[in-house]
This record gives C-alpha cells, sequence and structure tokens, in this order.
C-alpha cells in the first residue's frame, strides 16, 4: 500500500525501504546507525505498529533506541487521542491513520517530520553548546592558570564536536617546538603532538577573515580543518594575534557547518578574556614575588636580610625546641672592611660583599641553611641541626676558602689579604629563653675573635669535652691554625 501511495506523488524525493516484519526493520537501522556518515541513511522512519511482531508503544522505543535523531512518523489503524499523546511523548513526530490516507499527505508529512526533528536538533545543539560555553566561562573566571584553561577547553571542544584533535596554539611556540594545548580522539591511531611550523600571519597585524577552512602546512596530514584566530586583547589597537584554535578531522572530508564556526569563533572571544586575565594574574603574581624578594632579600648580594634572617630564627628556635635538637649560628665580620673600601673604591668592595656571600653559600649547603647581610660588612649563618662541632667545620671550611681567594687587602693591619673574623655558638633551643640570646652569643663570639687579633674563629657556649679534640695540645693546635681560633674566656 504504501509503494502505491509513494507511486502516485509527483516529484517525491522519498525512496521506500519497506520490511513486513520488525526486527528486520531494526536490523536496517543498525546498519546504518551512523545518520551523518552512512553513505545511505535513512531520512526518516515510517513506522507501523501493528506489524506482525510490532510490541505496540515498546516498537517506537525500540527505533528510538537504535535511531534517537532520525524523524519517525507512526501509522495507527484508527485515529486514538491517547494513543497520539503517548507516541509524541516517546519521540515520534506525527501519528497518520492508515484508512484514506492519500500520498501527498504522506509525503507532506515525512518532510515536516523531517523539518522538525532537524529544528529539536538544531535546537537541541544550541542549548548544547551554550551550556559548554557556559561551563568554559564559569571555569575561565574560577582559574587564572593559562595552561589549565587551555587544556580545558580543548579536551571538552574535541569531546562535543567530535573531531579528530583540537589544537590551541600560541605564535610563540616553545623552545621544543611542541604544541601542548592538545585534545586528541583517543579512537584515532594518528593522534599525536604537531611540530610548530613557520605561519605567514603570526606576529602581524590581522586583517583577515575571523575564520579560516583551509589546509595549514602544520596541519597538512588532516582531512578536513577549521581554524579561528585568537586575537591579544591588550594590544587590540593593533590586533596582534596571540595564537589559533584549530579543529580538525582525519576522517573524511567535510563541509563545517555554520553553527561549529560560529561556536568556535564566540569560544575564541571567551579565550581572548581567559588570556588577557592569566597574563593579567602572572603579572601581577611576578610583581607580588619581586616584592617579596626585596622585602626579604639583600639587594646588593642577594642573600636574605635582616628581616627574613630574623623571622627564620625565630621559626627554628621553636620548631628546634620541641625536637630537642642543636642549633648554631655563626656571625662573620670582613676585617678592616673600611680601610678597603677607602683603598679600593666601594665599588671593589661591593665586589667583595658579594664574592663572601658566595662564598658561605658554598659552605652551607644544605636546604635548612641560611645566609644572611646582617649589616655593613657583616653576614650570619643559622645552621639548624647543627652543634657545635659542625659549625666549628663550617667556619674553618669558610676561612680557607676566603684564604685561598688571596683577595689583596694593602693596609689591612691583620694581613695583606682580606681576611674575616667568625664567631660561633650552638645550643639546644629553650623556649624559655629568647631566640636573640643565639645572636648575641654568636656576637660576644665574634667581639672576641676582633679582640685576640682578628684573622680568627671565636668560640663561646661550649665546654671543652664538646670540642672535635679535648687535649691542650690538640687545641693548641687549632691555635695555631692558619685562621687562626681562640678560645673564649668562659671555657673551661
Amino acid at each position: 500500500m504504501l509503494a502505491e501511495l509513494f507511486s502516485d506523488v509527483r516529484d517525491n524525493p522519498f525512496v521506500l525501504v519497506p520490511t513486513t516484519r520488525l526486527a528486520r526493520g531494526l536490523a536496517k537501522l543498525q546498519a546504518v546507525r551512523d545518520v551523518s556518515e552512512g553513505a545511505q541513511a535513512f531520512a526518516a522512519v515510517l513506522l507501523d505498529l501493528y506489524l506482525p511482531d510490532s510490541d505496540g508503544i515498546e516498537t517506537l522505543l525500540k527505533v528510538k533506541a537504535i535511531a534517537p535523531n532520525l524523524p519517525v512518523v507512526v501509522l495507527a489503524a484508527a485515529r486514538d487521542r491517547k494513543l497520539a499523546v503517548q507516541i509524541l511523548q516517546q519521540g515520534a513526530q506525527d501519528l497518520l491513520v492508515k484508512s484514506g490516507l492519500e500520498g501527498e499527505l504522506l509525503v507532506r508529512s515525512l518532510q515536516h517530520a523531517i523539518h522538525r526533528q532537524q529544528a529539536e536538533e538544531r535546537l537541541r545543539q544550541q542549548i548544547e553548546r551554550e551550556r559548554l560555553l557556559a561551563g568554559i566561562v564559569e571555569r575561565v573566571r574560577q582559574s587564572l592558570d593559562m595552561q589549565d584553561i587551555l587544556l580545558t577547553t580543548a579536551r571538552e571542544v574535541q569531546q562535543f564536536l567530535q573531531v579528530t584533535q583540537v589544537v590551541i596554539a600560541p605564535c610563540a611556540p616553545d623552545p621544543d617546538g611542541c604544541l601542548k594545548f592538545t585534545a586528541n580522539n583517543p579512537a584515532s591511531d594518528r593522534a599525536g603532538s604537531w611540530r610548530w611550523q613557520r605561519c605567514s600571519f603570526c606576529g602581524e597585524s590581522l586583517r583577515a577573515e575571523p575564520h579560516t577552512q583551509s589546509t595549514l602546512p602544520v596541519f597538512s596530514r588532516s582531512t578536513a580543518i577549521l581554524t579561528v584566530p585568537i586575537l591579544n586583547i591588550a594590544s587590540a589597537a593593533t590586533e596582534r594575534l596571540w595564537g589559533t584554535i584549530a579543529i580538525y578531522d582525519w576522517r573524511h572530508a567535510r563541509q563545517w557547518l555554520p553553527w561549529e564556526t560560529e561556536f568556535l569563533s564566540h569560544l575564541a572571544g571567551q579565550l581572548e578574556v581567559a588570556i588577557h586575565q592569566a597574563q593579567l594574574y602572572r603579572q601581577l603574581a611576578h610583581a607580588n614575588s619581586e616584592l617579596l624578594r626585596q622585602a626579604t632579600r639583600d639587594g646588593l648580594t642577594g642573600r636574605a636580610n635582616r628581616r627574613y634572617f630574623d623571622r627564620r630564627l625565630a621559626e627554628e628556635w621553636r620548631r628546634l625546641s620541641r625536637l630537642r635538637q642543636p642549633l648554631a649560628a655563626i656571625m662573620v665580620d670582613i676585617d678592616c672592611f673600611k680601610s678597603f673600601n677607602d683603598t679600593y673604591g666601594h665599588l671593589a668592595g661591593d665586589l667583595c660583599l658579594r664574592t663572601i656571600a658566595e662564598v658561605l653559600d658554598r659552605s652551607a649547603r644544605r636546604p635548612a641553611d641560611l645566609v644572611a647581610r646582617y649589616g655593613g660588612e657583616e653576614f650570619v649563618l643559622l645552621l639548624p641541626e647543627t652543634d657545635m662541632t659542625g659549625a666549628l667545620a663550617v667556619a674553618e671550611n669558610i676561612c680557607r676558602q676566603v684564604a685561598a681567594l688571596r683577595w689583596p687587602h694593602i693596609n689591612s693591619p691583620v694581613r695583606p689579604f682580606v681576611t674575616l673574623s667568625l664567631g660561633v655558638t650552638a645550643s639546644i633551643p629553650q623556649l624559655s629563653q629568647s631566640s636573640d640570646w643565639l645572636v648575641a652569643t654568636a656576637d660576644v663570639a665574634l667581639y672576641n675573635a676582633k679582640r685576640l687579633g682578628r684573622d680568627r674563629v671565636g668560640l663561646v657556649g661550649v665546654a671543652r669535652s664538646e670540642l672535635p679534640v679535648a687535649d691542650e695540645t690538640a687545641i693548641g693546635c687549632y691555635t695555631k691554625f692558619e685562621a687562626g681560633i681562640c678560645l673564649h674566656d668562659s671555657i673551661q
């Protein structure tokens, strides 16, 4: 009957593929399930609810399960308002009564069903696109990390458009030339990282179309590609190009739909804002980091300043008092530094300070060790979990390194070279005692080293039994050591 009705219609655009059993019809639908790619995809389904193996309204559900986007027109034996409501609720586009059915009405109903289905699909896609864009915008507002924003965007676009790969490519690539922000289709056996090649539009003022469908050299392996520019809105006056967002498909040639280009262009606009915000955040973070560096670092030597040292000293004092571990401090003073500046000039003096700071760094190598400029020509070393023996070894190492420099200081009353005086102390911190005690004790040791002739290490707060060697002869040897060691009067 349906074949006769179709044959009566002039210029009938449809070709009927009839089947007398539901199972066969479902099998044919399954064979061309991917309607968008099937070479003989169906335009619509005429469904008779009264086929021999049909199951009433369940039959429609089976068809929609296989081809959810295919318009369905249901044929019924009689007009039934309740049945009409049910099939429309389950996704059918129309219900026709077989008795008295005319070919023109049947063709017109199919055409309207297809148009309605297409309109519904366009609306669904628009809602999905708006949802995706809203999600991206929300994440842009929540994250200021550029890599996270771009990589998340690439992945979601790839999943939404079901393309082989999405690439968000900055004009300035990494030194190794790899593009980071890519999203690959896991099903593709050709997924991989592209290598950046020179493109004529990179860095130039943009006066081109808002999007391009073409094959660029960098994407020469792709069958279909759609690229959209991403502008740097920080330099909107010249419309400088920041990069591109590109989607491409290796599977088959295709003409990108208008909504796809509109979607990608809109997305590029959101990315421009996100990139600008991320750049501003990065600049702010860099400025804050620089302010923190200036607040905690000495401008001349680049080492910690007095403020930062005081903070770390208090922190380590509290921490090591709980652990019952020692904390050592070494005060360092450049001997006769004023005379050095007067003789060689302040630029040479600055260089000398930086060089001594490097020597101290090489001697305090553990991550927890701290070298700070205490003021003028004085430095201080903070050595957590270091006893007097360990601190003395560090001090001796410093003296050896400075002596090896043989930095001329012709007007020094000590030696004709730059020398240091050091004060060393170590103690297990007590919360009942102020952390300032450690610095004050090291300062006393430094004072005694200078009082006894400079170019030596002064010790304080230590018994003879705590020294590396305890006999008088050995201590005397230490006293005669080239850098010199003096013992504080309080040692018993």
